[in-house]
């Protein structure tokens, strides 16, 4: 038969403290299993993966209002957003055509400001020169909130 070997306590071996054998949670140490662990490490790098992806979507929307911005003071313009969008499809009437029709050139513009910066508003004048090469029933000027108090049409002297 087997001999039975007896264990014999080390000079570095300790016996259990009896908080610890009694299962008591407030003085005995909590054991991590491998399983915590690895759960943890996934929802670091899950949460490391989607600070990267946002920080690199907020990057690139910065970047591309850095260039509107650039591209708008290089122009001098000031973007002017409108209260109300229109239809999407242009209709036939006049007013649809943003441009002015062939037969009428414009010639000369004089244009007088008066900007006040501390109300943010405007007025002044414009005087418009135009040969009209064929009768025409309507001229648009396209204005974007203005009023307009007055208006003049004059034959030039020496026309038709």
């Amino acid at each position: 038969m087997a001999e039975l070997a007896q264990l014999k306590p080390d000079a570095e071996s300790r016996p259990l403290s009896p908080e610890f054998k009694k299962g008591d949670a407030k003085t005995s140490s909590k054991i991590v299993n491998k399983r915590t662990i690895i759960i943890a490490g996934i929802v670091i790098l899950v949460l490391l993966i989607l600070v990267i992806v946002l920080g690199a979507l907020l990057g690139a929307e910065r970047a591309k209002r850095k260039e509107e911005e650039k591209d708008e003071g290089s122009t001098g313009s000031i973007a002017v957003s409108t209260s109300a969008p229109g239809p999407t499809t242009a209709g036939t009437e006049v007013w649809w055509n943003v441009r002015l029709p062939d037969n009428i050139v414009p010639v000369h513009y004089d244009v007088l400001l008066y900007i006040d910066l501390k109300k943010l508003e405007f007025h002044g004048k414009v005087e418009i020169l135009v040969n009209v090469e064929k009768p025409t029933e309507n001229v648009l000027v396209h204005v974007n909130k203005m009023n307009i108090t007055s208006v003049s049409v004059e034959k030039a002297s020496g026309g038709g």
